[in-house]
């Protein structure tokens, strides 16, 4: 399997919340995948927030990848253990850690998309690369995907939500200098 983008669900709403799922749809540009659990994740998230449906991500993410093999599924608890916090459900975190087992077993060279940081720590710990929200609309910004203001509305659709308190996004000219930064 070549490089691929496991799409995890915090980025998926975003890019829904914002109105872009064509943005990230184009940054993907057919190498964007999900697991199941993600898939079901995402459908909920998408039932209470009024985003599109499932089916607009299987578009592009294609359809959702299970878990298959024991050593997966031993994989998958561990990782849930490891990130299971006190009153967390048996499903807690279940699409990351089905996504990083995935990958570990099934596609060693790709990334996973989640802004969640504890996620992204348990990735780098197993050395699986992760890139957020925000990497992804830097990269669409500089690759002419996206332009800058549509960049920043969008950030600001996602402050509106509650989702964004990045410092380089507190002001235009901030997040202007961050975006167009090395």
């Amino acid at each position: 399997m070549s490089r691929l983008f496991f799409a995890d669900n915090t980025v998926l709403i975003n890019f829904g919340l914002a109105g872009r799922i064509d943005t990230l749809a184009l940054i993907l540009n057919g190498q964007g995948r999900w697991v199941a659990s993600v898939e079901q994740e995402y459908a909920a998230s998408a039932a209470k927030l009024g985003l599109p449906g499932p089916s607009v991500m299987s578009e592009f993410l294609g359809e959702s990848l299970r878990p298959a093999g024991n050593q997966i599924f031993v994989d998958i608890l561990a990782f849930q253990q490891a990130l299971r916090g006190p009153g967390d459900t048996r499903e807690a975190h279940l699409g990351e850690c089905e996504t990083l087992a995935i990958i570990l077993h099934q596609a060693p060279d790709s990334y996973i998309l989640t802004d969640d940081y504890d996620a992204a720590r348990l990735a780098d710990a197993q050395g699986v690369q992760t890139l957020t929200t925000w990497g992804l609309l830097r990269f669409a910004v500089k690759r002419n995907l996206l332009p800058a203001l549509q960049a920043w509305w969008m950030v600001e659709e996602l402050r509106r939500n509650g989702r964004c308190s990045e410092t380089f996004a507190r002001s235009q000219t901030q997040f202007n200098l961050w975006v167009r930064s090395t």
